[in-house]
């Protein structure tokens, strides 16, 4: 038997600035990478069980006994760099339960710090890179094998990285079977709710994110994703699908998602992260009789200089005409902001600010900009924050929480939430469009998770 584990991230280790409060409050998605990892797995004839522990609301050594119960010989968890001590935490208290469980530890995490992830004793292996063929690999035994990270006597073996899964369309469905679906939610979603994953990687370079450079874009044929679409509304009964990648940068392809969409006659609301530079308003008429109710865009700044030091390759004026052309076709917007990047001062934070109002979305949400390893960004702060922090801090080094990149940006992101979402015009639009009680309860924890507001 096998176990994946999604670690909780309502826990004081989970290393980001993220608003712990809204975070908390706006719900939580199914877990698509484990989902994706143990449909192969089954495929390839193992057993397989998935445990979201924030899903389940099961923190730390809670764990342990689900483990007792189950008796696993293999559990495998997953993990960013910001929540990697959490990951190990549950790794760790798997070791406790039995040494004789093998542990295996994934994520994008393993492409950045792989050797110092695996180093402690209570970590058997490490998966780099797409894990789907790498993890059947270890469970036959095939140590050689390309992504695989092993140990031969104390020494770290790393070996080649695995080539990336060029046919994704070939991959089985995520093991929904396995989620508890009706427990996954979202504020601004109908529910039942899923996300589905329609490509892998990203063709852009913004200086906030990583990117392997192995993982290049790669999306799934329009009919696969239609066909997984059907699946999940007939067989989970689901009412909204959030796609979960990072953009859809063809419009060919988005046209064909529509119209295949259409022609199949496929009654799901769906909505999806996107560029301004990748719509038109032709392509957002057809997406909106496709079902799509909302898209959410990355602006990050409201000021042009920040936005060239992010490497956004996007135009303040051109942000708000398709934000114009988005509402005018009837789509839901949603906006994403940072707080603090750097070189900010209160001049160009306040210019976000006024620019998210004058843009006016749906939604919103606003996050401290937080370097994260091997990214531009980091690079562009070194002189204020260690370059080596998340090393020291994967190592479980005392480094404390990841340091402000700008003095207060706590203080000011708290200012910004408050100032868009408590404003009168807001409050007055959503309760004239609320729809029923559970959406009003929904929008009442959000309301609470403000006035609440705290950071993690």
């Amino acid at each position: 038997m096998i176990v994946l584990i999604k670690p909780n991230s309502n826990v004081s280790y989970n290393n980001t600035r993220l608003p712990s409060s809204v975070n908390k409050a706006q719900g939580i998605y199914n877990p698509l990478g484990l989902a994706y990892l143990a449909s192969s797995i089954e495929k390839n004839g193992y057993k397989v069980q998935i445990i979201d522990m924030e899903v389940e609301d099961i923190f730390g050594a809670e764990i342990k006994n689900r483990l007792r119960e189950i008796k696993p010989d293999f559990v495998g968890v997953t993990s960013m760099t910001p929540n990697v001590r959490g990951a190990l935490e549950i790794l760790k208290f798997t070791k406790e339960v039995s040494k004789g469980i093998k542990t295996i530890i994934g994520g994008v995490q393993m492409s950045v710090y792989p050797k110092e992830t695996v180093s402690p004793e209570y970590v058997d292996y490490g998966i780099v890179g797409e894990g789907e063929e790498s993890f059947v690999d270890l469970l036959d035994g095939k140590l050689g094998a390309d992504g695989l990270i092993f140990k031969d006597n104390g020494n770290i073996i790393i070996n080649k990285p695995r080539a990336p899964n060029n046919n994704i369309s070939d991959l089985p469905f995520p093991a929904r079977h396995l989620l508890a679906v009706e427990k996954y939610s979202s504020v601004i979603m109908k529910h039942p709710m899923t996300s589905i994953l329609a490509a892998r990687g990203c063709p852009f370079n913004c200086n906030f994110c990583y990117r392997d450079e192995s993982l290049k874009y790669r999306g799934r044929s329009v009919t696969n994703v239609v066909d997984e679409m059907q699946e999940c509304v007939e067989r989970w009964k689901v009412k909204e699908i959030a796609f979960y990648n990072d953009c859809f940068p063809n419009k060919q392809w988005m046209r064909e998602l529509c119209e295949a969409i259409l022609r199949r006659n496929i009654k799901v609301s769906w909505s999806s992260p996107q560029r301004i530079d990748l719509v038109d308003k032709e392509l957002l008429q057809l997406m909106k009789r496709s079902g799509c109710i909302g898209l959410r865009y990355g602006v990050e700044s409201g000021n042009q200089l920040i936005l060239d030091l992010m490497n956004k390759q996007t135009k303040l004026a051109d942000i708000e005409q398709v934000f114009k052309l988005t509402k005018d076709a009837g789509i839901e917007t949603f906006g994403y902001f940072m707080i603090g990047y750097a070189s900010e001062d209160k001049n160009t934070i306040q210019d976000t600010i006024n620019f998210a109002k004058k843009l006016n979305p749906d939604w919103l949400m606003f996050t401290v900009a937080t370097p994260l390893p091997n990214t531009e960004f980091m690079n562009q702060v070194k002189d204020k924050i260690d370059p080596e922090y998340w090393r020291k801090y994967t190592l479980g080094e005392d480094v404390g929480r990841i340091p402000f990149v700008m003095e207060g940006a706590d203080k000011y992101c708290e200012q910004a939430y408050k100032s868009f979402y408590l404003r009168p015009q807001f409050i007055f639009k959503k309760i004239a469009k609320l729809r029923d009680f559970d959406q009003f309860k929904k929008y009442s924890r959000g309301a609470m998770s403000l006035l609440r507001f705290r950071m993690v």
